[in-house]
């Protein structure tokens, strides 16, 4: 990916897509485009929206105090930014992907604000994702055992290399959907 991306810009508009955040009054308007990224969260409450529908538990809390709901100024709209800044922050971001209040209010500096929209899918998707693999792994393995099937040895440990060629034909994944759907119906 361009810009030292993790994600590409596609995937990332797609994901901002497809949360449904609401949009706000004079604030970003939804679907946004590759293009656009730089621009979605200089409004002052799509980057609160954001953070209040993909973060843990307790964001929506955390985030009640301190935000200007009308945001009707840039003092405001950069008090908003800040608020959420220090909340991704205390997610423990890479730091050189963060960018201050002041830079995502202006948007124009398109290539560090779309690494931080990189960064906010890594913090609020990937790194959870990344959790829960052992977890998906070994569910996977059991149903698959029952089935007389098995994970190849490079497919249950990070970086899973093969899993996709052992899922691939087909047989395991009809297996596991037979497991989850068979029972119901």
């Amino acid at each position: 990916p361009r810009m030292g991306l993790r994600h590409s810009p596609a995937v990332l508009a797609s994901w901002l897509n497809s949360l449904h955040l609401p949009e706000v009054r004079d604030g970003t308007r939804f679907p946004v485009s590759e293009a656009q990224l730089h621009q979605v969260f200089g409004d002052g409450h799509t980057l609160i929206n954001l953070l209040k529908t993909v973060g843990p538990a307790g964001t929506e809390e955390a985030l009640s105090t301190g935000v200007n709901r009308k945001c009707l100024g840039a003092a405001a709209v950069r008090k908003n930014l800040e608020t959420a800044l220090c909340h991704i922050w205390s997610l423990n971001p890479a730091a050189r992907n963060m960018p201050t209040a002041d830079i995502l209010y202006a948007g124009t500096q398109r290539d560090a604000l779309v690494r931080f929209v990189d960064e906010v899918f890594t913090v609020f998707v990937e790194r959870p994702a990344r959790k829960r693999h052992a977890m998906l792994i070994e569910w996977t393995r059991e149903v698959l055992r029952y089935y007389g099937r098995d994970l190849s040895p490079a497919s249950r440990s990070p970086p899973f290399d093969t899993l996709g060629g052992d899922l691939r034909s087909g047989t395991s994944l009809i297996c596991l959907a037979h497991h989850v759907v068979g029972a119901q119906g």
